[in-house]
């Protein structure tokens, strides 16, 4: 924690992968964990 009481929001751990498919294009994704954060808070993040 910093002196103005903010943090760096940092990852902590790669939960699952997946692989959205549109009409001609894949998007990989992953499920990030996030460092003080609960693990249903959990968010998809391109890779």
């Amino acid at each position: 924690i910093r002196a103005d009481l903010s943090y760096v929001e940092e990852p902590e751990a790669i939960l699952d992968r997946q692989d959205r498919v549109m009409r001609n294009k894949n998007i990989p994704s992953v499920k990030i964990l996030w460092r003080n954060h609960p693990e249903r808070e959990a968010t998809w993040e391109t890779e």
